[in-house]
């Protein structure tokens, strides 16, 4: 029989897997004669091994093809494994060979052992949990100044050179409803679409190139209205859930995969910031999931549409509304300032004797602790158990909250098994907050397993008043969007800005929360929903304390920007995520300087900003596929590193060092075996370019083994990468 794997398909959804889980699912395989439909468009990388009965020879051309595998990144599949995953694996199972196919699609096989290094020796940091899948950014379609990019055939192929030179992962392109569906259209019966408006011209020219260089592409729309003025008032619902609105986001899925043949827009995610409010929108976590069910209602389902549109759709694309202040903990139970006029409390009940527990809190006010734990043996006398509650301390600089862990224990042979939390009532018109992020119970008995409520809900405990709610009254969708059965969407689309540069003044903070931030939160989503993809589709830095029409991204233009970034990318990549695209490419309007240059800034030639450098190097030298590891981080909190197994075998390593004044020394250590690497250097005195302004080596090809180590300074305030790809 023939077995063929997809390399591309992880990220590009190649619909040559559905072909072979289809001969599979009849019981026997059988060979197939199918071609990939994508095999042109997407650099689609075919591989056939012929298996015996045992499946002869499969093992080594398994290990060849493992970055094929199916992974977080291929969603109509694992939507398909979620769904029904034990029959799936028993008929794969059950065909010749089926260790060699199994490992071959990743299928059924998380945890699995570290990729071998040189000489089978495996790699000496820790893996990171993730799909791999790239860094990319956002970039505004549109050309500017009442010209269409066809207008100006100069601007683009100087933009067509730069990201040709950036190789991106991924790349996000947003469009307005009007320009496809302006006002008026629901009077015609049917709807007619205009997708030949010069904004649309653009989008279809923009991702013509896209298509050609290969890159997977995340579409959505900017909001429901249809009125370019944006004087259709405030949408709170009636429109985002209408079947006009579904109508026409299926119409622009259609009309940009099937009739435009862009079959690398492998992400639609409909609405941006759905749980943002503002003066168009003001939309609950219903409205989104309403919405959402009306797109996929209109869209074909997978086993009848080869280009499986439901599966491309993702969600929920959530402003990051307060990570950072929870430390990344999506789950909280909230009593909330207008809840708190009366005492509120949760009970747990047990079967077996506890020993001890242990809660996590966050406050808005630094030092309040006033609530209380009590514990019983029957349920009905309560005894109030003694806690220690260390003193809070700062979160982030964005809706700043404060953590509180509370322990408490239990006496020998007390039989306690009830614990009860009583938040006491707060007098009228005070403002405090106070939310349980997660309790823990250990039972008395050695080896019984410990009791674990991450407080996503109120499914775990035995009874509660009324006055609980997420925090600040509002639901969380990105965690709810997880918790919906079925789950409506094939990966996470959220949105997580750093506030590092609100930092300066608060000594207590570093820039290192991002990760820990991350990390908890894309270990909760991967465990809500496995297999799944967890993307950032807009990151970076903000400044949060910015007045009313200034710019947010004014630092953009300074040097540490470039250190910034790179920073941000590898501590997200340390903590799991399977993707991220920056906020911008080249600027979305007048007012902000977020991209790495100004489309708009023609009088300069349009000249590149300090940060190219750095994430122009990452986007390029972290392919989609590459198996990441986090080496542990030294002790000065300053300096980061980020290991990258590539695709064909080769490591990129990336070294971050913030400290200001003082270089910092790496002993880089993976098993490398002899390779030809190249260095790259971004510090204040070395940013070396080519005639394009794009990142050049430092000096000459480096032979360099890491298998024992070798070491490398980095300059203060400085990012140095090497890696084995040809610049």
């Amino acid at each position: 029989m023939s077995v063929i794997v997809c390399n591309y398909a992880a990220t590009v959804g190649c619909v040559r897997f559905r072909h072979i889980v289809e001969h599979f699912r009849g019981g026997a395989p059988q060979r197939s004669t199918l071609a990939c439909r994508m095999d042109d468009a997407q650099r689609c990388e075919m591989h056939e091994s012929t298996m015996g009965a045992a499946g002869d020879g499969a093992a080594g051309e398994a290990g060849r093809t493992r970055r094929g595998s199916l992974g977080r990144g291929q969603p109509w599949l694992m939507a398909a494994v979620r769904r029904n995953p034990s029959r799936l694996r028993r008929r794969l199972a059950s065909a010749a060979g089926s260790a060699a196919v199994l490992a071959a699609l990743g299928v059924g096989m998380p945890g699995a052992a570290a990729a071998a290094g040189s000489g089978g020796i495996p790699p000496v940091a820790p893996r990171v949990g993730s799909n791999w899948q790239g860094l990319g950014y956002n970039q505004d379609p549109l050309h500017v100044g009442g010209l269409t990019w066809s207008d100006d055939s100069d601007a683009f192929d100087l933009l067509q050179k730069r990201v040709t030179y950036i190789r991106p992962g991924m790349v996000r392109i947003m469009v307005n409803r009007f320009w496809f569906d302006p006002e008026g259209t629901e009077d015609h019966q049917p709807v007619q679409y205009n997708w030949d408006t010069k904004e649309m011209t653009d989008v279809h020219k923009i991702l013509d190139m896209y298509r050609d260089l290969k890159v997977p592409v995340q579409v959505g729309i900017w909001g429901t209205t249809q009125s370019p003025a944006k004087e259709d008032g405030q949408d709170t619902g009636q429109v985002y859930t209408s079947d006009a609105f579904a109508d026409a986001q299926a119409a622009l899925m259609k009309h940009l995969i099937i009739g435009k043949k862009f079959t690398n827009i492998t992400r639609y995610s409909g609405i941006n910031e759905p749980n943002g409010y503002s003066k168009t929108k003001h939309y609950s976590f219903d409205d989104w999931q309403t919405a959402t069910r009306n797109l996929l209602d209109r869209l074909p389902d997978d086993d009848a549409d080869p280009y499986h549109l439901k599966s491309r759709v993702v969600g929920p694309d959530m402003a990051g509304a307060g990570m950072s202040a929870y430390e990344g903990d999506l789950g909280l139970q909230s009593v909330t300032p207008d809840n708190s006029r009366t005492a509120q409390w949760l009970t747990w009940k047990f079967p077996a004797d506890l020993k001890s527990f242990t809660a996590r809190f966050y406050v808005n006010r630094i030092g309040v602790t006033d609530w209380s734990f009590w514990s019983s043996a029957d349920g009905n006398t309560w005894n109030r158990v003694g806690t220690n509650s260390p003193l809070p301390k700062t979160t982030s600089i964005d809706n700043t909250q404060y953590p509180v862990t509370t322990k408490g224990t239990f006496p020998a042979d007390s039989q306690q098994r009830y614990i009860k939390l009583v938040m006491p009532a707060r007098p009228a018109g005070d403002t405090i907050e106070r939310a349980i992020a997660s309790f823990e119970a250990t039972p008395a008995a050695d080896g019984a397993a410990t009791f674990v409520d991450p407080m996503n809900d109120l499914a775990k405990v035995s009874g509660s008043s009324t006055g609980w709610t997420p925090p600040r009254g509002k639901d969380n969708f990105w965690l709810k969007s997880m918790q919906t059965n079925p789950i409506l969407v094939s990966g996470s689309d959220v949105h997580f800005y750093d506030y590092e540069v609100g930092l300066k003044d608060d000594p207590t903070l570093d820039p290192s929360y991002a990760e820990r931030t991350v990390k908890t939160a894309v270990d909760q989503a991967h465990a809500l929903h496995p297999g799944a993809p967890v993307i950032f589709s807009e990151t970076g830095d903000q400044k949060p304390d910015v007045g009313q029409g200034q710019d947010p991204f004014v630092f953009a233009t300074e040097y540490d920007q470039g250190i910034r970034m790179a920073d941000l990318a590898v501590q997200e990549t340390r903590a799991g995520l399977d993707g991220a695209a920056a906020w911008c490419l080249d600027g979305y309007d007048n007012d902000t300087k977020c991209g790495m240059w100004d489309h708009r800034d023609n009088d300069n030639d349009y000249k590149l900003r300090p940060w190219f450098y750095t994430w122009s190097l990452l986007c390029r030298y972290l392919p989609a596929h590459s198996i990441m590891y986090a080496p542990a981080p030294q002790d000065n909190g300053t300096t980061r590193e980020l290991d990258a197994k590539l695709p064909n075998g080769g490591w990129t390593f990336v070294l971050v060092n913030r400290d200001k004044t003082n270089s910092a020394q790496f002993t880089v250590t993976e098993p490398t075996g002899h390779l030809q690497m190249n260095k790259y250097v971004y510090s204040p005195t070395s940013q070396k370019v080519d005639a394009n302004g794009f990142p050049s080596t430092v000096g000459s090809p480096m032979d360099v083994s890491a298998d024992s180590g070798f070491k490398v300074t980095v300059p203060a305030n400085s990012v140095v990468m090497f890696t084995s790809m040809a610049p």
